[in-house]
C-alpha cells in the first residue's frame, strides 16, 4: 500500500504522542494498593508504508501497583480513548481509539513475565486509512515509587 508522505508523518506523530500509554501501569497482586512501581519501558513502532523505522523510545514512570483498568494516555489534545479493559492472569487488554487526525483503531496487549509481574513485552496494533500501526512494547519494573508524586 502506498501512503502520501504527509499522511505517514502525520500517523507517525500521532502514535509517538501515545507512546507513553505503554508504561503507564502495571498488576502486581501483593503490593500495597497505595504504593506505586517505577516501570523503565521501552517502544518501538513501525508503521506500513513508512520507509524507515523510528528509534525505540525509552521513559520511566511510576504507577499504581495494581492495575485495574486500562492505562490512560497522556492529554496530547488527539482524543485518544482507552476502554474495554481486560485481565486474565498474567495478561492485560484494551481498546484504543483516537479522534485523530488521523483516526485511529487498535488493541492493545501486555504480557507479564510471570506471577511477580516485574517485566512485560506486549504490542498495540492500530487500523487507520492510512495503514497499519504496530508499537513493540516492553517494560522492567525498578523499584517502588509515589505515583501521586509525578506529573
Amino acid at each position: 500500500m502506498n501512503f502520501a508522505s504527509s499522511g505517514v508523518h502525520r500517523a507517525a506523530l500521532l502514535v509517538w504522542s501515545i507512546l507513553p500509554l505503554s508504561a503507564l501501569t502495571t498488576f502486581a497482586a501483593d503490593a500495597p494498593a497505595a504504593a506505586g512501581v517505577l516501570w523503565q519501558s521501552t517502544s518501538q513502532i513501525t508503521m506500513e508504508g513508512m520507509p524507515y523505522a523510528p528509534p525505540p523510545q525509552t521513559f520511566k514512570r511510576c504507577s499504581p501497583a495494581e492495575w485495574t483498568a486500562p492505562p490512560t494516555p497522556d492529554d496530547d489534545g488527539r482524543g485518544c480513548v482507552n476502554s474495554e479493559f481486560e485481565r486474565f492472569e498474567n495478561t492485560v487488554s484494551w481498546t484504543s481509539t483516537c479522534a485523530g487526525p488521523p483516526e485511529m483503531a487498535g488493541r492493545g496487549e501486555i504480557v507479564f513475565a510471570d506471577e511477580t509481574a516485574q517485566a512485560y513485552t506486549g504490542k498495540l496494533n492500530y487500523a487507520s486509512d492510512e495503514g497499519s500501526v504496530v508499537i513493540t512494547l516492553s517494560g522492567q519494573a525498578l523499584g517502588p515509587c509515589d505515583p501521586g508524586a509525578q506529573r
